[in-house]
């Protein structure tokens, strides 16, 4: 019975030992920390302190210059935030800004008619291609009837034994070229074309033309040769002659007029084939400028208007209606009977606030669950040095109705809301691997196989993620970690 035991012991101990051998010695597969793309909102936030203060004067005036058309208020009188207050004289703008929509409608025009789709010719890649191919069909067809009018006029010589066979006698490059002169190709591709009028059937009957005229005008400069040589005789008159000279020199001279209009649209269609995309950036360009212009004017436009930027009391006019400004010269005095926040943003952040901004507000009596809601009003465009650092003052309001009674002087601890995306992919941010100017991210595969993907960023967000404007798709699996083996 112990001989047993001890067998069955050891039989256990062998088994155990032997997949722990097994368990160390069988290569694990890496394990990697990795998120799955998917889309969600990124938000970018500023973060300060500030101060409630229990109400804020300005000094109100014009970004530009002018004369002071309307005054639409009084001293003392009350107004709501967006009130207008003054106007400066606009005429010059309204006629400006008149000039500079008609010269975008044009803008506007010239890229329609580069990029729009044609109406009826298949395979065209914009409606002024299409018009030149269209002048190129038509120019072919005036080539055809030319051709056949001096196939037709060489027949009736033809046709005229006595004058035809005078003129073959003893001449072998007039056999030749009147017996090798046949439409029968180019006739074909003329009743392709006409049928079904394509881009493909255009240029065939464009091929098949430029091969009929060489035969023909040889013949024709051939049929002139010989008809010009010869003399009148028993079986031939002057006046057939003549009479067949005229005729062979006018179908040359209407040959060779519709074949260079042919050669000319035909330059014209392949100009625009070559150019037509360097043309097409050209008139973007010339509206983007032309868009900016107008956008110039409307913000002169914009900046003519004083309104009030909050609720308050007009307290001075510094200026009459009638009255020449300069460009920031006060024109009237306010003052706000609403609690503001100020708050001194580091020169890093400043860049990521703008004036309308959102932000959520709490304050230190009340607590984190009491949540303000103001605005940025103002940011002062001089920086303030506070312990070494550049700051600018800022200024919110609070949006009414208030959850609690602020009073000045109560700490504030500002989140300011400059920018939110909704829908975006994002990464966080130590997933990216930066070098030099290329970003990447490791897409980790199905089979556990890592490939590099360059990415594109955009928004970074407050909480670590960066927006992927380019390179990752829903679903992919972005490596964040990879641990040391």
């Amino acid at each position: 019975m112990l001989k047993k035991l001890l067998l069955i012991t050891g039989v256990a101990l062998i088994v155990s030992a032997g997949f722990v051998v097994w368990k160390f010695q069988t290569p694990q597969a890496p394990r990697y920390a990795f998120i799955t793309v998917h889309p969600q909102t990124l938000r970018q936030e500023v973060q300060v302190t500030g101060t409630v203060k229990a109400k804020k004067n300005l000094t109100l005036s014009f970004p530009e210059g002018g004369t002071i058309a309307h005054l639409y208020v009084d001293e003392g009188q009350r107004v709501t935030r967006g009130d207008l207050l003054a106007e400066l004289d606009t005429a010059a703008l309204l006629i400006a800004k008149k000039n500079a929509v008609s010269q975008r409608n044009l803008r506007r025009a010239e890229l329609a008619k580069l990029t729009t789709p044609p109406s009826f010719l298949k395979g065209a890649p914009s409606l002024s291609v299409e018009q030149a191919y269209v002048a190129l069909y038509n120019a072919l067809n005036s080539l055809f009837l030319a051709l056949t009018t001096a196939k037709n006029a060489m027949g009736t010589i033809r046709k005229d034994d006595l004058l035809f066979v005078s003129l073959l006698h003893n001449n072998a490059d007039l056999r030749a070229a009147y017996s090798n002169l046949s439409l029968g190709d180019v006739t074909d591709a003329y009743f392709a074309a006409q049928q079904d009028l394509t881009i493909d059937n255009i240029m065939s009957f464009l091929a098949r033309s430029e091969e009929a005229f060489p035969p023909a005008m040889e013949a024709l400069l051939l049929f002139d040769k010989a008809l010009s040589s010869s003399s009148p005789g028993n079986s031939v008159t002057r006046s057939q002659i003549d009479t067949a000279i005229t005729s062979i020199r006018s179908s040359k001279e209407k040959l060779q007029s519709a074949y260079a209009s042919v050669m000319d649209t035909k330059a014209v269609l392949f100009t625009k084939l070559q150019n037509l995309q360097s043309d097409i950036e050209i008139a973007k360009s010339r509206l983007a400028a032309a868009e900016a212009s107008l956008e110039d004017v409307e913000k002169k436009l914009n900046d003519a208007r004083l309104t009030a930027p909050l609720s308050g009391i007009v307290t001075t006019i510094v200026k009459k209606e009638g009255e020449e400004v300069a460009p920031r010269e006060p024109v009237l005095h306010m003052e706000s009977t609403h609690l503001v926040i100020e708050a001194n943003i580091p020169e890093v952040d400043i860049a990521n606030v703008a004036i309308g901004n959102s932000a959520q507000v709490t304050l230190d009596a009340f607590g984190d669950d009491v949540v303000f809601q103001a605005t940025v009003e103002e940011i002062d465009p001089f920086a303030t040095i506070v312990e070494g650092v550049p700051t600018y003052t800022t200024t919110l309001v609070f949006i009414p109705p208030l959850p609690k009674p602020a009073k000045p002087g109560m700490t504030a601890n500002i989140t300011i809301l400059s920018r939110e995306k909704q829908h975006v992919l994002a990464v966080p941010q130590r997933a990216i691997i930066t070098s030099g100017a290329t970003k990447q991210v490791r897409i980790l595969g199905d089979e556990g196989k890592i490939r590099f993907v360059p990415v594109v960023t955009g928004l970074q967000g407050s909480d670590g993620n960066v927006e992927i404007v380019q390179g990752l798709h829903e679903g992919d699996r972005v490596i964040t970690f990879i641990p040391e083996r």
